[in-house]
């Protein structure tokens, strides 16, 4: 059976606070052994809500009605995810000075390598981005080769390739959670006590 993971993060590369960006990034990366069921459940809940089968649960762009009906529909899923903050005031000079490549991929190898190893090993890494972004997900798959080669890591990923998160429910899901860890950060409400057991939240510490 073919292992997944989805990743998608809320917030930017920027550094000009209080211009425009965002203080906090948040990364989210969702695995489940069950995905069809989950993809199922999701049809349903498009369904029961009046949704057009192609709708996109994006958390800036969904409805609070929408958001509380998404995460009760999660609560009672078989997945996991793991989610990492990143405070970005608090980063070291030297990350404003990196290209975005350089700076995406440092972050979710720093992800990667924080979760399970049977649910990285063999698995294909799908990434919230257009299928031309090749050079953001070869800049996030060189990341990860090297921070698991640092860590003399026996498992590794199958492939990372870029994918609309429009075409895949699980990059929805890891869309939301991001989402609803930003506004839970700034005082916003918390969408995520719902699903609370299904995650690991991180938070990273330069070194």
């Amino acid at each position: 059976m073919p292992k997944y993971l989805f990743l998608d993060w809320s917030g930017d590369a920027g550094f000009k606070f209080g211009r425009g960006s965002s203080e906090y990034l948040v990364l989210a990366l969702v695995s489940s052994t069950h995905y069809g069921q989950i993809r199922r459940s999701l049809v349903s809940l498009r369904r029961e809500l009046g949704l057009f089968s192609s709708f996109e649960f994006h958390y800036r762009r969904t409805p609070p009605r929408l958001r509380v009906a998404l995460f009760d529909t999660l609560a009672v899923l078989p997945f996991a995810a793991e989610v990492l903050t990143v405070h970005k005031p608090s980063l070291p000079p030297s990350f404003a000075r990196m290209k975005e490549t350089q700076f995406y991929g440092h972050f979710v190898a720093d992800l990667i390598i924080r979760a399970e190893p049977a649910s990285v090993d063999r698995a294909l890494l799908l990434v919230d981005a257009q299928r031309s972004d090749v050079v953001l997900v070869r800049g996030i798959r060189t990341a990860i080769s090297r921070i698991l080669r640092g860590a003399e890591a026996t498992y590794k990923l199958k492939k990372v390739k870029p994918r609309p998160a429009a075409e895949e429910d699980g990059l929805q899901i890891a869309d939301m959670i991001a989402g609803a860890m930003v506004d839970w950060l700034e005082g916003r409400g918390n969408y995520l006590a719902q699903v609370e057991r299904n995650l690991r939240l991180w938070r990273y510490q330069p070194k």
